[in-house]
């Protein structure tokens, strides 16, 4: 069951946070990465160390620009470090990750010290209750935190959240906080008074400042558009829950998956108890990502059909046919659809091609009109007799 880190609290209403949102925008995913050291679509927001496990009312707090994380001053210099050495590499390989002890053994710990920040937008009427946990100092059941939540435990907390991402989360809220269009002047002068009262908050701030922007940071073209990997290859980026915590049960249990991998195509159901014989369902398009292209999507529009055509000859499977061809400029990718029929059925090759094609409705009324009627007579001349009253016997 999952526990807060502030109180302590087990139970349904403790949820998983993300400090990085998953809503960030894929662009600024590309910018982290390279700051990060991360490899293209290797920096995962659902990872456990981007993941706090927090109550539900500090939650939205965490997510609303209530209250941030700091790390302590001498890991932020080493995250600064880092981050100076990979925006000066022009070399992918030269750069280091941002939870490898190889640059700086700071940055590797299995666990870190942080304290609770809050920021302006945090409600000063709340107040928190921490459980004291088995061998504990405190005699009594509870600790009492309140506003402006300075209390010495909540400036130690022990959590094993990444301070590339707690610093990160906190220049995503605060970019938040001052780029809102009902906020004064004067209420942002005051704001940025505030950041900058806090040497370790400023300190984050002047890191991340460029981090969110695009365009303020040289990344190379290639690693922007790298081509995701795809297949066996796919970066495991699975989610185990939602952000409030909640386990699905039947059709909408959380599935585990691969990144960027095509889903399953449907195949045809079989039914012994049946005297039909059960069809192949009818072909349809599925879609699926071919390649990214990097250059202006309708002059390499025939290029791309080819290679897509190339592709699925090589499969040689005669139950998928390319059907259309896709661009999307945004991203500048090839969407490819396909028609699959399912290979189950019962009908098997020697059947399905000695037996002659049934005709189309217009082919069968031609048909009909040129097959003369039978005639009574026909049935005279071929030896059945009739009798007086017409029967024949």
């Amino acid at each position: 069951m999952l526990r807060c880190i502030i109180t302590h609290m087990l139970g349904i209403d403790v949820q998983f946070c993300h400090l990085l949102q998953r809503a960030t925008p894929l662009a600024i995913v590309r910018i982290l990465e390279w700051i990060s050291g991360c490899r293209p679509f290797h920096l995962f927001l659902n990872s456990r160390l981007n993941v706090v496990c927090l109550r539900s009312d500090i939650h939205l707090f965490l997510d609303h620009g209530g209250i941030v994380f700091l790390p302590l001053p001498d890991v932020l210099k080493a995250l600064e470090r880092l981050v100076t050495h990979n925006l000066s590499c022009t070399d992918w390989d030269k750069r280091h990750r941002y939870d490898s002890s190889e640059f700086d053994p700071l940055l590797g710990k299995p666990t870190y010290i942080y304290r609770v920040k809050v920021l302006p937008t945090m409600t000063k009427t709340r107040a928190w209750s921490r459980i004291n946990l088995e061998g504990s100092k405190e005699t009594d059941t509870f600790t009492h935190f309140e506003y402006p939540f300075t209390q010495p435990e909540l400036q130690a907390i022990e959590s094993h959240i990444h301070p590339f991402f707690v610093c990160a989360h906190i220049g995503q809220q605060v970019d938040g906080l001052l780029g809102k269009n009902n906020l004064k002047d004067d209420e942002r002068a005051q704001h940025v008074a505030a950041f900058q009262s806090d040497d370790d908050l400023a300190f984050v701030l002047r890191l991340t400042q460029q981090w969110f922007t695009q365009g303020e940071i040289n990344v190379p073209s290639e690693f922007l558009n790298a081509i995701p990997p795809t297949g066996a290859n796919a970066p495991d980026d699975t989610s185990p829950f939602d952000d409030y915590g909640k386990h699905g049960k039947g059709k909408t249990a959380l599935k585990h998956r691969k990144a960027n991998t095509a889903p399953n195509l449907t195949r045809a159901k079989s039914n012994l108890g049946s005297k039909m014989p059960v069809f192949a369902p009818k072909a349809r398009p599925m879609p699926f990502k071919l390649f990214r292209l990097e250059a202006p999507t309708g002059t390499l529009l025939n290029q791309a059909f080819k290679v897509a055509q190339d592709a699925l000859t090589k499969l040689k499977n005669p139950f998928i046919k390319l059907e259309d061809l896709s661009m999307n400029r945004r991203t500048r990718s090839a969407t490819a659809s396909v028609a699959s029929v399912p290979a189950s059925s019962n009908i098997s090759e020697h059947s399905s091609s000695s037996r002659s094609p049934s005709p189309c409705p217009p082919e069968k009324g031609k048909a009909n009109q040129g097959r003369k009627k039978p005639d009574v007579n026909d049935y005279d001349g071929a030896g059945m007799a009739t009798g007086p009253s017409g029967h024949r016997h």
